[in-house]
């Protein structure tokens, strides 16, 4: 348990419109839609009001909560869309090929820590930069090279906050709408779906293998010793997206696979947060940034709606963190505001 303690531990301290409709009729929640061939899919999500933040179900299975509270209603006064799936290789592959962008570089990689593919992995390590045993830093990262083999239909991994922006903003040149990175106020929302439960499917961690891939009861990392169920697959590592069920708005792999960067500044808690979908803290600036969703290699008590994770820089880079699109569809949403 000497292992799970310091995997734990590392987690908890280091963690546009579719075409042909008008500005004046947002489409339908529930429609799905993609503006170029080699965008991401969309799906469009609801206004709406929900409590944000842990509740007294979260706090019986875990004591890290204090980052998630203090609990507060979001009053979510706007339609917008969100990515169906994490951004694939092959969707970053269409930017990286149309701009001649050269992404990668240095990234951190979780390398299994137990079973017969121990501290294994694809890369060059720089020296010296080890976390931990299985925490090992490449020099030659990339999205198409995360350390592991990856397909066109595995979340694009190995690549920056900038360079996640800069991904953005093709998009938006491209189709000519201003898409962005999710809130972290949108992204809950979006990740509950409607649900008021610890998981955005209910309560039981034994019914989690079926939505997201994280530490389950197979998976070579320490965490797994807190698991109630294996996965069917099981990768070592990311999985492709949508492998997983999705939740009741439509949208997959929001929980596990890999963390999500997101628009809001880092904060320690909720306190001062912002109740209409707005970022904490973008009016001033910072320069490190909200995630959430975790990973593959994450325990189940991380896969919670409420789970907050570990901030992230513009330039760090790690086999655990990707993108998920977003993007307001009426003019009532906090970045449209005049």
């Amino acid at each position: 348990m000497r292992g799970f303690s310091i995997a734990l531990g590392i987690y908890l301290v280091a963690c546009s419109l579719p075409f042909g409709v008008s500005a004046q009729t947002p489409p339908q929640p529930g429609a799905t839609f993609k503006d170029c061939p080699n965008c991401p899919e969309m799906v469009v999500l609801p206004p709406g009001t929900y409590m944000m933040g842990a509740t007294a179900a979260d706090r019986k299975l875990t004591e890290y909560i204090q980052s998630e509270l203090p609990r507060h209603e979001v009053t979510i006064a706007y339609s917008f869309a969100l990515g169906k799936f994490e951004i694939t290789v092959d969707e970053f592959a269409a930017y990286v090929a149309e701009t001649g962008a050269e992404p990668g570089g240095e990234c951190g990689i979780h390398a299994p820590e137990l079973g017969r593919g121990k501290n294994k992995f694809i890369g060059t390590e720089k020296p010296g930069k080890r976390l931990a045993p299985a925490y090992i830093v490449i020099s030659d990262g990339a999205f198409r090279r995360p350390g592991s083999d990856v397909s066109g239909r595995h979340p694009a991994t190995c690549i920056s906050r900038r360079e996640a922006a800069a991904y953005l903003a093709w998009l938006g040149k491209k189709t000519g709408k201003p898409y962005r990175f999710p809130t972290e106020a949108e992204w809950e929302y979006a990740t509950r779906a409607g649900s008021t439960t610890v998981f955005f499917f209910g309560d039981r961690q034994a019914d989690l293998c079926r939505y997201a891939n994280f530490a389950d009861r197979a998976a070579p990392y320490y965490t797994a010793a807190m698991a109630k169920c294996a996965e069917k697959p099981s990768p070592a590592g990311l999985a492709a997206v949508g492998s997983y069920k999705p939740n009741a708005w439509g949208l997959y792999d929001m929980e596990g696979n890999a963390a999500e960067f997101l628009e809001d500044c880092a904060s320690d808690n909720y306190k001062g947060a912002p109740t209409d979908g707005s970022p904490m803290g973008w009016k001033s600036g910072c320069t490190k940034f909200a995630l959430r969703g975790y990973d593959f290699s994450a325990p189940d008590v991380l896969m919670r709606s409420a789970a907050r994770c570990t901030s992230n820089d513009w330039d760090g880079r790690a086999n655990s963190l990707t993108l998920r699109v977003a993007l307001s569809l009426d003019d009532a949403a906090w970045d449209r505001k005049k």
